[in-house]
Order: C-alpha cells, then structure tokens, then sequence
C-alpha cells in the first residue's frame, strides 16, 4: 500500500505532470527544427507530430486537478501513462512508425519515470504496455491496417529487419525496466 504523506504525493504527482510538459516541449521543438529542415512535403507529418505533444502536454491541467480532489493518489500514474503510451504512439506512426531512426526509444521515458515514482514492478507493467503499443504500431503498418509512411526517411525496413527491431525493442523495454527499476528500489531502501 501506498505509506507516503500527501505532500511526498503531490511532490510526485507535480514532478510527473512536469515531466511530461518538459518532455513535450523539447521533442517539440526538436520536430520543429526537423520540419523546418525537412523538404516541404513532410512537414505535415512534423506539424501533426508537434500537435499531438500539444494535445499531450494541455491534458496536465484537468489531471491535476482530478488528482488534487482524490488527494494525489500515485496510481492514477497508470492512467497517465497509459495516455502517454498512446500519444507516443500516434508521434511514431504519423513520423515514420518502425522507420523512425530510434523510435522506440520513445517509450523509455515512460518506463523510467515508472521505476522512479512507482516501484519495480510499474516499470514491467509499463514495458510490457510499450511492448504492445510499438509491436501493434509495427503490425499494422506492416499489414497495412494503418499506412505507412516510409517516404518520411527515405528508406524502407524489409520485414526480416522490421522483425528485429521489434524484437531488439522488446528486449530492451524488459532489460530497462529491470536495471531501472531495480536501481530505483535500491535507492529507496537506502
């Protein structure tokens, strides 16, 4: 059960919210810069990106405030990331999807901040919904569910190279949320 005091939460709820607004704004601005140097036909993609972040970072006021009237209760961090996961999503699929050089790292943020203001356990639950999200993202591009748009790029993964990224991905999600989540337990203890 959760022993911590409201203000220990609220700490960490504000420094999660927080998080997500810094992490939104930077990869903001990093996709404007791409689409600024992008060809034109492409900065669509980058603009929906940065819309998406937008959306993402203007969710924090309304979660704020549901956490501050049940008094900051950390497990609503599930539902933010689930939120979060879904977002990471969309900027994936609509930047390239599988074809985004180190897309999938994306997901990381997610899986460390877990670790850090849950427990262990929170960052295999978060790998686990990371593994799901980028390995359904890839999927369905690959069966053309959802189109893909490896112009974005300017190269093409063959399935047999889709397939190890998705599998390398993976692996790295669980032996993340391992040696994140194992540190942040042993920080806790001392």
């Amino acid at each position: 059960m959760d022993f911590e005091t409201f203000s220990e939460r609220r700490l960490k709820y504000v420094t999660g919210l927080l998080i997500r607004a810094v992490v939104c704004a930077v990869f903001g601005a990093v996709f404007a810069l791409n689409a600024y140097l992008a060809p034109p036909d492409v900065r669509p993609h980058f603009l929906c990106a940065i819309l998406i972040l937008i959306g993402l970072a203007s969710l924090n006021a309304p979660l704020w405030l549901i956490g501050k009237w049940a008094a900051f209760p950390l497990r609503h961090f599930y539902g933010h990331w689930l939120v979060d996961l879904l977002a990471v999503t969309a900027v994936l699929h609509v930047l390239g999807g599988v074809e985004l050089p180190y897309g999938s790292v994306g997901y990381m943020i997610m899986i460390l901040t877990s670790a850090v203001f849950l427990s262990e356990r929170a960052s295999f639950v978060v790998a686990g919904a990371s593994a799901v999200c980028f390995d359904g993202l890839v999927a369905a591009e690959y069966f053309s569910i959802v189109p893909r748009y490896v112009y974005i790029w300017a190269h093409d993964y063959s399935g047999t190279a889709q397939l190890f990224i998705v599998l390398a991905s993976d692996v790295f999600f669980f032996l993340f949320a391992y040696l994140a989540g194992s540190l942040a337990e042993q920080l806790k203890r001392a």
